[in-house]
Parts: structure tokens; C-alpha cells; sequence
């Protein structure tokens, strides 16, 4: 299975027509469509698999469907050299091959709209340099469908959508000392949703205050109180640029009851 002509073609088209536009030279434009036409092919090309190929598929129909209509309605792309060719290739190119990537390899394809969200976005916002680009590609990999759940639960808790306790997630009677033995008084939900939290608290997507136990020694068992979790700036910036708002609300509210 290949990436759709279509698909190729209008990315390309994109690319070329905002050159043409830039530099009043149609043949500057005309030869970016045909370079950036033939670099996506060769990337398709090295598809191993149907299944890859599928998901290739579906986070280019995303972004370009996100695209089109947002030049329907009137917004113009940015015009800060995201599509200039630099030496032989634009910022633009880097960033749809990287999103091409990423998704080509991601097993949890619920994942996959969000990442032709962010594609979608850096062609319209210039405050999205491409180092930003590439990380939000590089580190989405890392995180599960759950966590980004978490991210947008988290930047969406001070608009009082959600009620989270204020109390610990673990029963304050029970001197427990390992995270094993936490397991078997949480739900399933709740067990993997507060290991989810303490991963993304590590990497700096999110923040949170412990509540204190003085016979628990384990900050893990200290962990959590669900009310006082904010985002951070990466945890702000995966929500706003990966468009997680748009999050089905049917995948987020198990976790918020695991939360309240």
C-alpha cells in the first residue's frame, strides 16, 4: 500500500505555490513541488508493511484535511522561511518527514491525529521554530496515549471541567513500603494512571504536592493528591501544539474518575 498520490502531491503543492508566492517566481515554486514530491516518495517507498503504510496514510489525510480547510477559511501560511528551501531542503520537509516517521512506527495509532495536528500547526504558526517541532516529534514517541490523556486532563483541570480529591489515592490506615503492595489496593485504572503521573511528574510535563504519611517513608506511597496536578510548560506546549483538547472525552473520563 502507498501513500496516496493525492497525499503527495498536495503537500508538495503547498510547499511550491508558498515559494512561487515568496520569490514572484513560479519556477522557484515549480521546483520545490517536484523536489519535495519525489523526497516523500522515496520515504514511502522504504515501507516495510501495509500496517505502516495504513498509518502513513491516515496522519497525512489528517494534516492535509486540517490544512485545506484552514486555508478555506481564510488563514495564510507563515511566511517566516518555514518553506524556504535551506541548502536542499526546507524546515517544512524536515518536519513532515519526521512526522511521516513517527507515525509510520507508532503502535498506538490513537496517537496518530495529534501528530497530523502538530504538522498541521507548524504550518500556519510561526512561533513553532522547528527545534520545538522536532522535539514535540521526538518526545511524542515516548509517551503513551494514556499520558497525553493525563497532559490534557491536567491543563484543562482550572477550568473546573473535572473534580479531583484532595486526599491520596491510597487508603491512609495502610502502612504500605513498595509499589507492589500499593497495586492491590488500587483499581487497575488508578494503579496505572498514578505510574503514568510519576513518569510525566520525571520528565517535567507535570507537577504535583505529595501527601504526607509520616510512617511511609517512600515518596511513591506520599503520591498523590489529584487536586493539586498542574502543567508545566512542556505539558502546555504538547497540549496546545498536538491540539490534545480534541482528546475524545469517552478515553479521558476513566482517568478522571480514577482521579475524583
Amino acid at each position: 500500500m502507498k501513500l496516496p498520490d493525492f497525499a503527495i502531491k498536495t503537500v508538495s503543492l503547498i510547499m511550491g505555490v508558498k515559494v512561487a508566492s515568496d520569490t514572484g517566481e513560479p519556477s522557484a515554486g515549480q521546483a520545490v513541488t517536484h523536489f519535495v514530491e519525489n523526497n516523500l516518495q522515496d520515504l514511502v517507498n522504504q515501507f516495510s508493511n501495509e500496517r505502516q503504510a495504513k498509518r502513513i496514510k491516515d496522519v497525512s489525510q489528517y494534516a492535509l484535511n486540517g490544512i485545506k480547510r484552514r486555508l478555506e477559511n481564510g488563514e495564510k501560511l507563515r511566511d517566516d522561511g518555514f518553506f524556504e528551501r535551506k541548502i536542499d531542503r526546507s524546515y517544512a520537509e524536515e518536519t513532515l518527514e519526521s512526522v511521516l516517521l513517527k507515525a509510520r512506527d507508532e503502535p498506538e495509532e490513537k496517537k496518530i491525529p495529534y501528530l497530523g495536528k502538530l504538522f498541521e500547526n507548524g504550518c500556519f504558526d510561526s512561533s513553532l521554530d522547528s527545534g520545538t517541532l522536532h522535539y514535540i516529534c521526538k518526545e511524542s514517541e515516548n509517551l503513551t496515549y494514556q499520558q497525553l490523556c493525563i497532559i490534557k486532563i491536567v491543563n484543562e483541570k482550572n477550568e473546573k471541567k473535572y473534580s479531583f480529591r484532595n486526599t491520596s489515592l491510597r487508603t491512609p490506615s495502610l502502612e504500605l513500603t513498595t509499589i507492589q503492595e500499593i497495586r492491590y489496593i488500587l483499581t487497575p485504572i488508578q494503579f496505572s494512571t498514578l505510574l503514568e503521573i510519576i513518569a510525566l511528574g520525571g520528565k517535567g510535563y507535570i507537577m504535583y504536592d505529595y501527601v504526607w504519611t509520616p510512617l511511609i517513608e517512600s515518596d511513591v506511597i506520599k503520591l498523590l493528591a489529584p487536586d493539586t496536578l498542574e502543567p508545566l510548560p512542556a505539558g502546555e506546549t504538547f497540549y496546545e501544539y498536538m491540539n490534545l483538547k480534541s482528546l475524545p472525552e469517552e478515553d479521558v473520563l476513566p482517568i478522571v474518575e480514577a482521579l475524583s
